[in-house]
């Protein structure tokens, strides 16, 4: 296993990729910053869902949905790491070059795939600490909360495009 890694990493070393001035810093940080910063509000949020709509108690609610949202936060940080500094650089050389509104946009688009890995995750994990729920109900429950949950984080990309878009004038396409 190890070799197979060592391996992987020499290849991924030594693959030949255009070098830009931002090539430390991946492309999706600052939004991994608001999922981060955000975390807190998510948490209540989901909570507050999953207390109304499965009737539990605010303690298990807030449990549930501070576990599932933390792991969920480490997973989807992983992820969009992955994406963002190995899969992008090579499906997209120009992609780095990003900037302002252009970002702003691509983060919006990102949070696609994000929320249904989020809700797919989130609602895996949720059954084995809400006992005597089907796994549809946990499944749109989650898919609810989440959709609250991810109108935070798509705000923030949101007004980041209004500032982008008037304040410097730049034009996202």
């Amino acid at each position: 296993m190890y070799r197979l890694l060592r391996a992987g990493a020499l290849v991924l070393c030594l693959w030949p990729i255009g070098a830009h001035a931002n090539v430390g810093v991946p492309l999706f940080t600052y939004y991994m910053i608001y999922s981060w910063l955000l975390l807190i509000p998510i948490i209540g949020i989901e909570a507050y869902v999953l207390r109304k709509r499965l009737i539990v108690s605010v303690g298990r609610a807030s449990a549930v949905a501070g576990l599932a949202n933390f792991l969920s936060t480490i997973l989807g940080t992983v992820v969009v790491l992955v994406i963002d500094t190995l899969v992008l650089p090579l499906a997209f050389p120009d992609f780095g070059l990003f900037m302002g509104a252009q970002l702003d946009v691509a983060v919006l688009f990102a949070l696609i795939p994000c929320f249904y890995l989020s809700v797919w995750f989130e609602s895996r994990l949720a059954p084995s600490f809400l006992e005597g729920f089907s796994r549809e109900q946990i499944w749109d429950v989650f898919f609810l909360a989440n959709q609250f949950s991810y109108a935070l984080l798509g705000i923030v990309a949101i007004s980041s495009l209004i500032k982008n878009t008037i304040i410097q004038g730049q034009i996202p396409w």
